[in-house]
């Protein structure tokens, strides 16, 4: 059985940063959006491997929830 977490309305005005579940499945807007977090990962840290494995990661769920 997966487990599935609930998405945010992101139709609502927030007054906050969004957090990373949310900049990771794509619900944010520049300038703290999916791209940018990316670029971030790739030139101060230096560590876009963690970004693609997430990413490999989810897809493989995504994948194997659809198959059954």
């Amino acid at each position: 059985m997966a487990h599935r977490m609930s998405t945010p309305d992101i139709t609502i005005q927030r007054n906050r940063l969004p957090n990373l579940y949310e900049v990771l499945s794509r619900q944010t807007k520049p300038p703290v959006d999916l791209f940018s977090f990316y670029i971030y990962m790739r030139d101060a840290q230096r560590s876009v491997d963690y970004l693609d494995f997430w990413y490999t990661t989810t897809s493989l769920a995504a994948l194997k929830s659809y198959q059954n």
